[in-house]
């Protein structure tokens, strides 16, 4: 039979304390450059070592069904901050267990829980506006240090920023785990497509020069379709590559047999993706080809209009490459996909619509991750994303980093709402945490940055102090900002939480005959 089960007043409030604690306290020792790692141990994968935030907050969870139901909560504010920057999953936990502990204070004081989530939230504007005031316009140096904060190491962070520095395009770089010892990239030149061929009929490094190309939104079930255009083709000894959604078995058995007996080629290709986003990758095709798309769903007409030409083709590893030529036509398509970047709401379609605006102008790089264990290439990977990420939102802004920039606004301004007080009193603890994982004696350092009216920054990798216009230690000012806005989002929410209702899943009855 289901089973509810509710919880009130101090009940919940201390599971939701309990709750915070669990998740907070497994995550926060990765903060910093001497954070340490946490071994994690699944049914699914074999234990990994890691120091990325939103990975352990994911893996978190209780045996009790109440805190585990308050930890998905308060893993959304981790995971939504990674989604929109891909790094601070654990600055956002640190500012959200702070949150809560210094909110649940006043709360058992008397104070009215909305109240308190209204003052915080009209606040949270204030300390946006202040942020804002610090950020300043990245220069070169600054992306290598943002790289090497955000690996913890200075020669994978300098690899980082040069692949970066290739492209300048976070969703231009594919990481793939490999069986070496060394990590290497390839930059590969030319929009790229992530399709098998089988190496009977194109080898590694193979390429076909001037080929045609016929791209069809639609099925291909026989070679007669397009006899009349294909044809021609065939009599130039010239290679075609047709592009379609899928492909009848009678297609692909005819064109095996052509390229097994001729030295030109047909090959067939089924476009990736689904849907709207196979029609966009037609569409980048059509242009970088000079051909028409051939809408057979539409009952078009085939027509030698359709075909286009490419400078050539090549396979590389399992993907392969159209070459790309310039042009007036391309530049404007180029533009018209800036556009829609800047205008598109919504993360994973603005990601595609960059990958190929990078494919388009830059081509694409494949990092190939190595280390002397599946755990340690895992852990390097993970590494690498989080480097990449704080990259990209680099181009946004900095600040300085070490949660230097949240002590100088605490600092500056003073809070005259008690939802303002909670969220001042907050914001030194990511650079206190930082301090606790270094080891070093944190009053000590903050009394010298205070004296200095914060000129000076602590360095904790190189535990030394610097001056604040030359510091090394610098944060994306977008995943300083999208911490603080998610630790407060989640935390007035728990804060005005008085009511938990547990729906237990229905018990099986054993009944005997």
């Amino acid at each position: 039979m289901k089973m509810r089960k509710v919880l009130k007043g101090k009940e919940i409030q201390e599971s939701i304390l309990e709750s915070i604690h669990l998740l907070c306290d497994a995550v926060k020792i990765t903060l910093g450059p001497l954070g340490e790692n946490v071994l994690i141990s699944s049914n699914e994968l074999l234990p990994y070592i890691t120091n990325d935030g939103v990975t352990i907050a994911r893996n978190i969870e209780s045996d009790d069904p109440v805190i585990n139901g308050i930890l998905e909560i308060a893993k959304e504010s981790s995971l939504k901050t990674n989604e929109l920057v891909g790094d601070g999953t654990t600055t956002t936990l640190v500012l959200l267990e702070k949150l809560i502990d210094e909110g649940f204070k006043v709360i058992n004081e008397g104070y009215s829980p909305i109240l308190l989530k209204k003052e915080m939230e009209n606040f949270l504007k204030v300390l946006e506006k202040e942020l804002r005031n610090l950020k300043r316009k990245p220069l070169k140096k600054d992306y290598l240090e943002v790289s090497k904060l955000s690996c913890n190491e200075e020669e994978l962070g300098t690899f980082i920023y040069e692949v970066y520095q290739k492209v300048k395009q976070k969703n231009a770089i594919h990481l793939i785990e490999t069986n070496k010892e060394d990590t290497t990239y390839e930059q590969l030149f030319g929009y790229s497509l992530e399709i098998e061929i089988d190496s009977n009929i194109m080898k590694e490094k193979d390429s076909l020069l001037n080929p045609y190309v016929l791209l069809i939104d639609g099925e291909l079930e026989n070679l007669e379709e397009i006899s009349e255009t294909l044809n021609p083709i065939l009599k130039e000894e010239k290679h075609l590559i047709i592009l379609a959604n899928h492909f009848y078995e009678e297609v692909l058995q005819e064109c095996a047999y052509f390229d097994f007996n001729h030295e030109n080629k047909i090959l067939c290709l089924e476009v990736p993706e689904y849907a709207n986003r196979r029609k966009e990758i037609l569409k980048d095709l059509e242009v970088i080809s000079s051909s028409k798309i051939w809408n057979k769903n539409r009952g078009e007409i085939l027509s030698w209009s359709h075909i286009g030409k490419l400078g050539y083709f090549s396979k590389e590893k399992r993907f392969v490459l159209f070459s790309i030529t310039k042009s007036k036509k391309l530049e404007k398509y180029q533009e018209k996909l800036k556009k829609e970047i800047l205008l598109c709401d919504s993360e994973y379609e603005k990601e595609f619509l960059e990958e190929r605006y990078a494919k388009l102008s830059v081509g694409l790089i494949l990092v190939f991750i190595g280390g002397i264990s599946k755990t340690s290439i895992r852990e390097k990977k993970m590494r690498m994303e989080d480097a990449f990420c704080a990259l990209e939102m680099t181009k946004k802004g900095v600040v300085v980093g070490g949660g230097v920039s949240l002590l100088q606004i605490k600092e500056k301004i003073e809070g005259i709402t008690m939802g303002s007080k909670v969220c001042l009193s907050t914001l030194s603890s990511p650079f206190y945490q930082i301090l606790d994982n270094c080891g070093v004696e944190k009053e000590s350092v903050y009394e010298t940055l205070k004296e200095s009216l914060f000129t000076k920054v602590y360095n904790a990798r190189l535990n030394e102090f610097e001056s604040i216009s030359d510091t090394s230690v610098k944060d994306p000012f977008e995943v300083v900002l999208t911490s603080l806005k998610n630790a407060i989002s989640i935390a007035s929410l728990l804060l005005t939480t008085n009511y938990f209702v547990l729906n237990e899943k229905e018990t099986e009855r054993n009944i005997e005959i």
